[in-house]
């Protein structure tokens, strides 16, 4: 039926969580932010559009950290039943953190998928994460800039280029050659990478921003021809 599959249970993947989950939470600059009053605000509406979300002002769970900037926030505070949904009219998979401490009172975003990544890593009983608030981050992944959209550049060695982003300390570069399993090919400061590769390529690259996390880039495809055997006589 579209974008599931029967019965019904799209999505029931994001709920891939570890039992436990302890949060470590510093300010933009990376300082711990200690005995300080955390507020959590889930997406509760129902809206009237696919994954729609809605905050309202009013905090859905109350924890405070502790002497070491860390906090146990359960399973999942992302929903007062626990469970991450992602269907018409509601996506919750997206907490709103307020952190206030007498002296700062900062924002920020806590993402369920780092809990699945968690789990999926085999991280299913506990898992600690950082959460950083009052940092501006920039949204933007790479833009990739060759070969363009089904090119047939010569190869197999060629150059991928992308442009850079503001804040990035490193990219990885991942592909898949003729739709089967893509593997990270490469990791650099720079914004190209020299590679050695043949068929129907699918690439993409990731930029790590630090405390800010990642973004990645859209992805394209290129065609290059596998070089060619002499016959041995």
């Amino acid at each position: 039926m579209g974008n599931y599959n029967e019965p019904r249970n799209f999505a029931t993947f994001l709920n891939d969580f570890p039992a436990q989950n302890r949060l470590t939470v510093r300010d933009g600059d990376g300082n711990l932010m200690r005995n300080a009053d955390i507020w959590f605000y889930y997406s509760v509406a129902n809206g009237a559009q696919w994954y729609s979300t809605h905050y309202d002002n009013v905090p859905d769970l109350k924890l405070r950290t502790d002497e070491n900037g860390q906090v146990l926030v359960g399973r999942a505070p992302f929903a007062a039943d626990g469970q991450v949904v992602h269907t018409v009219g509601l996506t919750n998979g997206v907490a709103i953190v307020r952190v206030a401490t007498p002296e700062n009172v900062a924002y920020g975003y806590l993402e369920s998928r780092l809990f699945n990544i968690a789990y999926w890593g085999g991280r299913t009983d506990f898992a600690d994460h950082d959460l950083v608030v009052g940092r501006a981050c920039n949204s933007d992944g790479p833009d990739l800039t060759g070969p363009a959209w089904d090119a047939r550049p010569g190869g197999p060695a060629l150059n991928l280029t992308w442009r850079s982003v503001p804040g990035a300390t490193a990219y990885r570069v991942y592909a898949a050659a003729n739709l089967g399993k893509p593997r990270l090919i490469g990791t650099t400061a720079e914004t190209s990478l020299a590679v050695n590769l043949s068929g129907s390529i699918h690439w993409w690259v990731e930029a790590d921003l630090g405390v800010c996390g990642t973004r990645r880039s859209d992805m394209r495809r290129f065609f290059v021809e596998a070089p060619r055997r002499r016959a041995v006589r």
